[in-house]
C-alpha cells in the first residue's frame, strides 16, 4: 500500500512538476534578455535631469528638477491614499508624458500658452500639478509621511517610462 501512494505521489509531483517548469523558464529567460536590453536613447531620462514649467496660475516660467516637478504632478493627479503601486503607475505615466512632450517640442517648438516652457500646469492642456504650499493646504494629517509615499512612488520607478518602437508614448489619460 505504502508502494502505491509512493507511486502516485510521484507521477503527480511529476505530472504537474513538469509543466511548471516548462513554462516558467521561457519566462525566467525572457525577464533577463528584456532586463539586458539597452534603453533607446530617445527615452533615456535622468533624476538631474531639469524641465522648465509654464505655472498658469502665476503666469511665470520656472526651471525644476524633474523628479520634484513629477511628485507634484502625481500629488495632484490621485489622492496620496491610493495604493502605492497605482502611485507608482501613475509617476511612469507622468514621467512618459512628460519626456514626450519635451522630444516633441524640440522638433516643432512649444505651444504659446507655455511661454517658453515644455509643460504647463494647466491641467486642460498638460497635467495636472499642485505646489508644496497648496498640497500642506489640502491634505489632513500626518503630511510629511503622505509626502513621503508620493516621493518613493516617484523615486522607486525612476528613469523608467513606456515605450513604442523605441518611443516614448503620447501617455494621455483619464
Amino acid at each position: 500500500m505504502k508502494k502505491f501512494f509512493s507511486v502516485i505521489f510521484l507521477i503527480l509531483i511529476i505530472s504537474m512538476g513538469v509543466p511548471i517548469l516548462i513554462t516558467q523558464l521561457p519566462q525566467k529567460a525572457k525577464k533577463e534578455e528584456r532586463a539586458a536590453e539597452p534603453i533607446p536613447e530617445a527615452a533615456q531620462v535622468s533624476v538631474s535631469d531639469k524641465v522648465s514649467v509654464y505655472i498658469k496660475n502665476e503666469d511665470r516660467v520656472s526651471e525644476m528638477d524633474m523628479n520634484q516637478y513629477l511628485k507634484e504632478v502625481v500629488a495632484a493627479e490621485m489622492p496620496v491614499d491610493f495604493y502605492e503601486e497605482a502611485l507608482k503607475a501613475q509617476a511612469v505615466a507622468a514621467r512618459t508624458y512628460l519626456v514626450n512632450r519635451i522630444n516633441t517640442y524640440k522638433e516643432n517648438g512649444t505651444p504659446d500658452i507655455h511661454k517658453g516652457a515644455s509643460v504647463c500646469t494647466d491641467p486642460t492642456h498638460c497635467k495636472a500639478w499642485i505646489s508644496e504650499e497648496a498640497r500642506k493646504a489640502s491634505w489632513e494629517g500626518d503630511v510629511s509621511e503622505k509626502w513621503a509615499k508620493i516621493a518613493n512612488a516617484v523615486d522607486s520607478t525612476d528613469g523608467i517610462i513606456i515605450t513604442y518602437e523605441d518611443k516614448p508614448i503620447s501617455a494621455v489619460f483619464h
